[in-house]
């Protein structure tokens, strides 16, 4: 990271702190304070689970690829900065935490969402609002994907539960969020020959593992309660308490002749159980001022305690933090700061971040700046397994610098739109694991970005979705030019106008780019080797659809370029194209 950059940085947050600070005191001595108001989207009873009959079809499924389980190495959108920061940066099956924007419904709201298909794919989703008052709403949302995979020993057993609850009250407010995600897979490392693909398909070709699996499991609770000390019906001002406890663990087994695979063997020689677990409590206590729905911002001291445990052996710390979140809205206009700064135990890491999202009618704009500069996870610095083991001096700060932005805008009655977006990453002195510990000499400075334009039109039953993406990445991971369509017939039949049918096609098509390398006993990329090139591809899909009043059928055929393609190209190393998938789902929503 240039030191600009992290000078710059610096002074934004001690900024943000103080001006946070001192706001909240101008608002205690000039302000008399009300109900706190908690910002939410706003469903209609025309909105639907997974959006638009439009896009239904992929709103609700992974994309389908070889690798372990059928997990999407990209996403609907393609191959993504996000989705390669990801990669860089995370263990490939241990999400972020995903919490939902609140969502208010003014009468009680159920969505189901289901679909299922070739390779005993399963896709279930269902959420689930309710506003008791105006100032008490709950949502909550299940997430369940399943799939037994294109190749043989693999298979991706993935559920996740968000809970939100929140009440306004003159006097107290509390905000509550939970979250729980686990993922079972089956690693079959890939195949060991393409030779047999053409003749006898990907299920019967050979791969590297018979037996070795992973099980993630995550929880997490957030609630934060707000005690306004003055009460009035526009504004607030009072004590905040902020407390936090999540866990994480990863149990990891394999039974082969492991001194044949691995150069390391500490335990086991036949078979491994490599295993960690580390909760987290994390309390703070501050102020909050807010001026009704124009105006938030809170600032706090928090303590932080962690307890790593690893195959038996404990360790832990004592953290304390300064953090401080903020928000304005006025009009069409939201903005967004946020901060959080480790004072003792954690290396004096920093988070910090600032957005706006400007939303008029027929035009939207958005984007966000952040800078985060921490230590590696507790289980990156030091760790015990069967074939791996490291205990790394010297900690220094992993270095993030991101930016997006992204605008829309209808034109000709919403006849033609048109809309770009951009996103870059900078990692700088970032940790990455090399097969048997973790190395930071690699990454200075290191920046990739893509930007796309997204086109659309609609002429009466017609419609035509083009998204461009043009990427930089100098690890060649990225295509350099992406291209995504969606062109299909929609129109309303028989004289009721109750009946809506939907079909059309999607082609794609991607330049090429270096496969990623995956080390399934670290859930890890490795990214120190010269990894081969996989040429440009062609792909389609088709899809039908029809919707009557609530409920909503689907049938989507995936993956067509099978037919073109040369089979025995490789997406990522060791995992070759993924054949085609037929998929029949179903959406039905409730509003009572």
């Amino acid at each position: 990271m240039p030191p600009f950059f992290i000078l710059l940085s610096r002074i934004y947050v001690m900024y943000s702190m103080r001006s946070f600070l001192s706001i909240i005191f101008l608002l205690a001595f000039h302000c008399a304070m009300g109900q706190l108001q908690f910002y939410a989207d706003t469903l209609t009873y025309f909105d639907r689970i997974g959006g638009r009959l439009d896009s239904v079809d992929i709103a609700n499924a992974l994309t389908p690829t070889s690798f372990n389980g059928g997990r999407a190495i990209w996403g609907p959108s393609g191959a993504t900065t996000e989705n390669l920061l990801h990669d860089r940066t995370r263990r490939v099956f241990d999400r972020k935490t995903e919490m939902k924007q609140m969502r208010f419904s003014a009468l009680p709201h159920i969505g189901f969402a289901y679909s299922f298909g070739g390779q005993s794919s399963q896709f279930l989703r269902a959420e689930y609002q309710q506003a008791f008052t105006q100032s008490t709403l709950l949502n909550i949302d299940i997430v369940k994907n399943r799939e037994e995979g294109y190749l043989r020993n693999g298979s991706y057993d993935n559920s996740q539960l968000n809970i939100a609850f929140q009440h306004s009250g003159n006097i107290y407010s509390t905000k509550l969020s939970a979250f729980y995600y686990t993922t079972d897979v089956t690693h079959n490392g890939g195949v060991t020959t393409d030779s047999l693909i053409e003749d006898f398909g990907l299920i019967f070709t050979p791969v590297n593992k018979a037996s070795s699996n992973s099980l993630y499991k995550t929880a997490l609770v957030n609630v934060n309660n707000y005690l306004d000390v003055i009460r009035d019906s526009t504004r607030q001002l009072g004590l905040i308490t902020k407390h936090r406890y999540d866990i994480s663990n990863r149990e990891f087994t394999e039974s082969d002749t492991l001194y044949g695979l691995y150069s390391e063997v500490n335990i086991d020689s036949l078979s491994t159980r490599d295993q960690y677990n580390i909760p987290a409590i994390r309390n703070g206590i501050g102020l909050f001022g807010s001026l009704g729905n124009h105006f938030y911002a809170d600032v706090s001291f928090d303590h932080r305690y962690w307890r790593y445990q690893n195959l038996g052996v404990n360790s832990d710390t004592n953290e304390t933090y300064a953090s401080g979140n903020a928000t304005f809205a006025l009009n069409d206009l939201r903005l967004s700061a946020d901060f959080d700064i480790n004072l003792t135990g954690a290396y004096q890491g920093v988070q910090s971040g600032i957005a706006f999202d400007f939303n008029r009618k027929a035009f939207k704009v958005s984007g966000r700046l952040s800078y985060d500069a921490a230590a590696p996870d507790v289980m990156n610095r030091y760790h015990f397994a069967n074939n791996y083991a490291y205990d790394l001096k010297n900690i220094q700060q992993n270095q993030i610098l991101s930016a997006s932005a992204s605008g829309k805008l209808n034109l000709v009655d919403s006849i033609l739109f048109v809309g770009a977006d951009f996103n870059m990453h900078q990692l700088d002195k970032y940790y990455l694991f090399d097969g048997s510990s973790w190395r930071n000499d690699t990454l200075q400075g290191y920046s990739f970005y893509s930007a796309s334009i997204n086109l659309g039109l609609s002429i009466k039953a017609l419609n035509i979705r083009t998204r461009l993406v043009f990427a930089r990445d100098p690890g060649g991971y990225l295509p350099k030019m992406q291209s995504y369509s969606r062109i299909y017939l929609k129109r309303k039949v028989f004289k009721a106008q109750k009946l809506e049918l939907l079909v059309g096609a999607e082609p794609q098509w991607s330049a090429s780019y270096r496969q990623r390398v995956y080390l399934p006993y670290a859930d890890m990329m490795y990214w120190f080797d010269e990894s081969s090139e996989t040429g440009s591809l062609f792909n389609l899909h088709a899809f039908l659809g029809f919707k009557l009043d609530e409920f909503r059928f689907y049938v989507r055929y995936e993956n067509i370029g099978y037919f073109w393609n040369d089979q025995t190209t490789y997406v990522m190393d060791n995992y070759p194209l993924a054949g085609q998938r037929l998929r029949v789902g179903i959406t039905w929503d409730f509003y009572n």
